[in-house]
């Protein structure tokens, strides 16, 4: 990994651990190639243990996606600061808990029978928005 990337992982680090540090510009990226390798780095950083996926798909078809972390998950009950977790709002979501192994596959490589299947529940989540960017 090259310096930029492994400062952009460091910076954004410090942020997520200080929610007072001041915000992120990456620049110089080339995504979304390295914005992965970033996201790979913020793994190894933070030594928690990835429990899920984030995934979006965009209108040209290209699927973006990010690891969730146990650190980053609640339970139904659960009562957590706000403070530092919900800067930019909230995002209602539907989440997935696929209950069999999909194997790599590449985009476009898996159909809606291919997955069905695999769909053991589906629940209402939300996210809580707090973005370490400046943009």
């Amino acid at each position: 990994m090259n310096e930029l990337l492994s400062n952009a992982a460091s910076y954004l680090i410090d942020r997520r651990r200080d929610p007072n540090a001041l915000a992120v510009r990456l620049s110089g990226l080339d995504l979304p190639q390295e914005a992965y390798e970033v996201q790979d780095r913020i793994a190894a950083l933070l030594g928690a243990k990835q429990v899920g996926w984030k995934a979006s798909l965009l209108s040209d078809g290209t699927v973006l996606s990010a690891p969730i972390f146990d650190c980053d998950t609640f339970l139904s009950g659960d009562v957590l600061a706000i403070e530092g977790r919900m800067r930019d709002g909230v995002e209602c979501e539907l989440a997935f808990f696929v209950n069999c192994d999909l194997e790599t596959r590449p985009v476009g490589g898996y159909t809606r029978s291919d997955v069905k299947p695999c769909i053991g529940a589906v629940a209402a989540a939300f996210e809580m928005l707090n973005s370490r960017l400046i943009d």
